[in-house]
């Protein structure tokens, strides 16, 4: 879902962020003197392989893909509320199901995704196994930190996580404007 809105019901929606590829990249600098800001370069695929360069996605699509994993590869389009009350609190409206899809990934995929997250927050080498490594099994965090970067030269801070790692209930995206990185502003918060 990332390059898309997510389809919550907010009035004015929210917004579809930028996954770039070569066309993308062909309309975005089509004024550039330099036909070589137009072509696609192998940076182009690194940089996008971590989350870095003209990769533009919100809290709430990294919340939404991350739920995704957390619950088996379902994306579920977000609410703001859960049900709709008359005065009295009869329920009027369900609003928990607004639409779903499968995201696609494997089971052998989504393996992977949540080990990884799983080391990176408890793990030896994890960026955020500082703040949340000693935790105990019953609400132990599988996340990842994140640092994005900002035309102003001070990055932005993010962590995007959920908890239990192994029994999935609640979902955390994060960002500390000019925070620095994500294990030193967003994950500890």
């Amino acid at each position: 879902g990332l390059g898309r809105a997510t389809g919550i019901d907010l009035p004015g929606g929210d917004e579809d962020g930028v996954v770039p590829d070569p066309a993308w990249k062909r309309r975005a600098f089509r004024d550039s003197p330099d036909p070589l800001d137009r072509t696609w370069k192998p940076g182009d695929s690194i940089n996008l392989s971590t989350g870095q360069g003209n990769l533009l996605v919100t809290p709430l699509q990294m919340a939404t893909a991350y739920a995704a994993i957390a619950n088996g590869g379902t994306v579920v389009t977000p609410t703001i509320g859960r049900r709709v009350l008359d005065p009295s609190g009869r329920p009027l409206l369900s609003l928990t199901r607004r639409g779903s899809h499968e995201a696609g990934l494997s089971p052998q995929v989504l393996g992977v995704l949540r080990d990884g997250l799983a080391a990176a927050a408890n793990g030896a080498d994890g960026t955020s196994s500082a703040v949340f490594g000693g935790l105990p099994a019953s609400v132990r965090v599988a996340g990842k930190t994140g640092t994005a970067e900002n035309e102003t030269g001070v990055d932005h801070s993010w962590y995007v996580g959920y908890a239990p790692a192994d029994a999935p209930k609640l979902v955390v995206a994060g960002a500390v404007e000019q925070g620095g990185q994500g294990a030193n502003a967003a994950a500890p918060a």
